[in-house]
């Protein structure tokens, strides 16, 4: 059987916070962080970064991940949905045949491989097409860090 793959969706442009898919997290890039974990499950086949930013594709490939091409600007604006852009993602890559295609956003830095693991074993067991990971939070996530004096984003 054909190991999942793992598609992490990172445009360059947001609206709030500048470059944040690459902003130091503990002292790692964000992106950095959640490919290494997306790698350390070994539950995919392939962890691609599907992202219209030269300099994230490179620190993608750095840490680990694929980047066969640089998403369309058509795919990266504010109206462009997960979905088109997942999809893009598997049919320029000829993966339509894969069983199973994760998609983890670059700033889930505090996801694991336990996590992981637990979610594909739900979706093979109830056979439902998705399993959606969120945990309820008491105030605004706003709060849940501050950017110290060098630029990394703390708790």
């Amino acid at each position: 059987m054909l190991k999942p793959i793992c598609i992490i969706p990172a445009r360059k442009n947001s609206k709030r916070i500048k470059n944040k898919n690459i902003q130091n997290i503990f002292g790692v890039p964000a992106i950095t962080r959640t490919i290494k974990i997306a790698l350390s499950s070994r539950l995919f086949s392939k962890v691609i970064v599907s992202t219209d930013s030269r300099r994230i594709a490179n620190l993608s490939i750095k840490s680990g991940a694929l980047v066969p091409f640089l998403r369309d600007k058509k795919l990266a604006d504010d109206n462009s949905s997960t979905k088109s852009v997942l999809i893009d993602c598997i049919q320029k890559n000829y993966l339509t045949k894969v069983p199973y295609a994760a998609c983890i956003y670059p700033l889930a830095f505090l996801l694991n491989s336990k996590i992981l693991r637990q979610g594909f074993k739900e979706i093979k067991k109830k056979r439902t097409d998705i399993v959606l990971g969120v945990l309820e939070y008491a105030h605004p996530p706003e709060r849940a860090f501050y950017q110290n004096k060098k630029g990394y984003f703390e708790f």
